[in-house]
């Protein structure tokens, strides 16, 4: 894998919408995403969809989940579940949680 992989830029499109996504310095080898704001707009719980991303991740893999608030309760369950937990606040009603799948190599 080329030397660049780990800092790169990923447009991800849901619903639409295009989110310009900031490198990763992460190495995670796998990465899903839930944009939990289009899911409460249309009043569906994001919880069952982002626990299913997280349960499709491989040990280290990144779950990368965009929110209209923090979410306290989600932090808490996945942190509860093992996971590296790592929050951002982007601006009025915009926040990005990124979570490392437990079982990462050291």
């Amino acid at each position: 894998m080329p030397a660049f992989a780990d800092l790169r830029m990923v447009i991800v499109i849901l619903a639409g919408r295009q989110s310009a996504r900031r490198p990763l310095q992460s190495r995670a080898m796998s990465e899903e995403y839930v944009d939990a704001r289009v899911l409460l707009e249309q009043d569906i719980e994001p919880l069952e969809s982002i626990l299913a991303a997280l349960a499709r991740l491989p040990a280290g893999g990144l779950l990368v989940i965009d929110a209209p608030f923090r979410p306290l309760p989600l932090e808490a369950v996945l942190t509860g579940r093992g996971c590296t937990v790592t929050v951002e606040h982007r601006g009025e009603g915009a926040w990005r949680v990124e979570a490392i799948a437990p079982g990462a190599p050291e």
